[in-house]
């Protein structure tokens, strides 16, 4: 499960980003939910410095719990990538991506804004998602 992008390429829309699901075999072993096909929602912020909401796919609230599988990689803007960007980014809907990519600020726009503000509100997110969930519960193999 994930949101389309909010940027333009392969995963940008449902279409495509089933194709290219479908094209990398993922949907030959799952089922692929693109949670923002049909909307979106707003999971509140508490305590929250830039985002007062996270906005996520709307199929998100279908789920009982969340499990994140996380690969580290890196990312010119955000370091390195884990279970924190997947809580946030993954789960937000397109808007809800330049919402935390703007610290707040716009669900149309990126912003030029410092590193420091987009990882604080990759963590509020974050935290949002945890906080719909009851809680983190961390499993280590």
């Amino acid at each position: 499960m994930e949101c389309n992008t909010a940027y333009d390429g392969d995963r940008s829309n449902t279409e495509s980003h089933l194709k290219a699901a479908a094209d990398h075999e993922f949907t030959a072993i799952a089922t692929l939910d693109i949670m923002d096909t049909e909307g979106e929602t707003a999971l509140p912020v508490i305590g929250g410095k830039h985002l007062t909401r996270n906005i996520v796919g709307k199929n998100y609230l279908n789920y009982d719990f969340t499990i994140i599988l996380s690969h580290f990689k890196g990312r010119a803007m955000g370091g390195f990538g884990g279970a924190i960007k997947n809580m946030s980014i993954a789960i937000a809907s397109s808007n809800g991506k330049r919402l935390i990519h703007s610290a707040g600020t716009s669900t149309i726009s990126w912003g030029n804004l410092a590193l420091d503000d987009f990882l604080e509100s990759m963590s509020e997110a974050a935290k949002a998602v945890a906080d719909h969930c009851g809680g983190i519960s961390c499993i280590s193999a």
